[in-house]
């Protein structure tokens, strides 16, 4: 226990604890953000250690802003608490600002990739994008950077890094279209084949180690065009990417083609136009099922629309002012239908059925209950009601549970990623500091032996004539038979060594 107050000086100041249900995506890179116990950063982390790597979507439905301004949220299913920032470092990313997805561009320029969300240059790293080249990314994270001059920034599906769409307000990247289908494809180039490569890029520096050999279908699920024309396309179940063709050589030849998967044939509707219009009638999204076919949006007002878009039925959840909670539902609307009822509810379009809820006693209808009888009745009704929900509550934590693992298994499959890149670039930069070393080295012992060969030369030459010879001796007996000699006691000259010697002999001058 803690206490407010102690001998009347206050010693904590209470906060204001808000419930909903807020989304967020992990920044703080590399290293994440970790499960706290309460609501503060310094707060000892949960047992055992749970940590959200970068860029994973985490669910909150709690929050708790601290003095100074910092927001504290409890992560839903846990008791757990994560922080949106310690400092300038911001470790939560609004899901406003991140958009999923598969998504492709082309450099128009070269440009180097970065190890997290930045146009700065410290954080480069040794890999690059040509001009005209196709990269493809999974996220899209729009920053208030720079004022709008910089990103946005897309994260590389292979997991080697970031790029951006603009640095100070020049173009870096053109959005290309990436198609979905379900392409089947046979491998034609014999004998070699063809190796799936980690971008739709036809360079060995993104070649993996799947290789597909000549007479061999391949099923493909995403497509792009470079504006050299070569089809790009996405090797279902991967990321890795083939070719069609390599100049004039053709690699690959399509067999057979099938719609967009995620377009079934008869649907009335594309989630996407449903998206935008319920956005721009100011609904938030609530509820999205694709086996159902159903997806759900409330206005302010908490009214309830369901729209099941492959029939055109539309069924409004409404609490009505006589007639109590109450359910409308429309059937083979119009688009424009749709929109009416998507910016009013509540309107009438003469058609639909309706269904409201009938409340009964627990003695069956019409019975007049005693006042204290009826309240202890209904609070035996709430007490069932309670349990009902908390059973429910537990099923509905259990299924979200399996897109959290999902995501987290997503997460340390990107992580893995980053770290092989990390390591291979480090790798890298040792290999070259190992290269610099040895070639220092080299060049050092190559200048000392340049150093003893001037060296040798000089203790090799005749300094009266500047002769070099090829050793000590042979110096020494071309000094003795070529030059005068100086006798060093009397400075006598005498015309070789033998005179100077019989010199010194008669004169004791040694």
């Amino acid at each position: 226990w803690l206490f407010e107050y102690k001998y009347s000086e206050k010693l904590m100041e209470r906060l204001t604890v808000k419930t909903g249900l807020w989304a967020f995506y992990v920044d703080n890179y590399p290293a994440g953000i970790s499960l706290r116990r309460h609501p503060f950063d310094n707060s000892p982390r949960v047992e055992p250690n749970v940590v959200y790597k970068p860029m994973q979507l985490i669910y909150c439905d709690t929050v708790v802003t601290g003095t100074d301004g910092t927001n504290f949220y409890r992560v839903q299913g846990t008791e757990g608490w994560v922080f949106d920032r310690r400092g300038s470092t911001t470790m939560l990313l609004p899901e406003s600002q991140v958009k999923t997805g598969i998504f492709a561009y082309e450099a128009t320029a070269l440009i180097a990739i970065r190890n997290r969300h930045s146009t700065g240059d410290a954080y480069r790293t040794s890999k690059s994008v040509k001009e005209k080249e196709l990269v493809c990314a999974d996220i899209i994270l729009q920053t208030e950077d720079d004022l709008g001059h910089n990103g946005p920034f897309i994260q590389l599906t292979d997991g080697s890094g970031w790029l951006f769409e603009r640095k100070d307000s020049r173009t870096m990247l053109r959005p290309i279209l990436v198609k979905a289908g379900r392409w089947t494809l046979v491998v034609i180039n014999s004998p070699a084949g063809i190796c799936l490569r980690a971008q739709p890029i036809d360079s060995l520096h993104v070649r993996e180690a799947k290789e597909f050999r000549p007479h061999e279908a391949v099923i493909c699920d995403r497509k792009i065009t470079n504006s050299s024309g070569v089809n790009f396309y996405r090797v279902e179940g991967t990321t890795g990417w083939v070719f069609d063709k390599r100049g004039d050589r053709v690699m690959m030849k399509v067999l057979a083609t099938v719609h967009d998967p995620q377009q079934p044939v008869g649907q009335l509707w594309s989630i996407d136009f449903l998206r935008g219009a319920a956005m721009a009638s100011g609904l938030d999204e609530i509820y999205y099922n694709p086996e159902s076919r159903i997806i759900s949006f409330a206005n302010e007002n908490r009214d309830r629309i369901n729209v099941y878009y492959t029939t055109g039925t539309i069924g409004t959840a409404l609490d009505h002012p006589h007639q109590g909670k109450t359910q409308l539902f429309r059937k083979n609307c119009s688009s424009s239908e749709l929109l009416e009822i998507f910016q009013n509810p509540r309107i009438h379009t003469g058609r639909g059925y309706k269904k409201r809820s009938v409340s009964q006693t627990p003695q069956g209808p019409g019975v007049v209950l005693e006042e204290e009888e009826d309240l202890r009745n209904s609070v035996v009704n709430l007490c069932k009601e309670m349990e009902k929900m908390e059973e429910k509550k537990i099923k509905l934590l259990k299924s979200i549970k399996h897109f959290d693992d999902r995501r987290a298994a997503a997460s340390m499959e990107m992580e893995k990623k980053r770290i092989k890149h990390a390591q291979e670039e480090e790798a890298k930069i040792m290999a070259r500091k190992i290269k610099e070393e040895e070639e220092r080295r080299a060049k050092q012992q190559k200048e000392e032996e340049e150093r003893r060969r001037v060296r040798r030369i000089q203790e090799l030459t005749c300094n009266d004539c500047y002769r070099v010879f090829s050793s000590d001796n042979a110096l020494s007996q071309h000094r003795r038979d070529a030059h005068f000699h100086m006798c060093e006691y009397c400075g006598k000259y005498f015309k070789d060594y033998h005179a100077l010697e019989q010199h010194c002999d008669a004169t004791n001058h040694w």
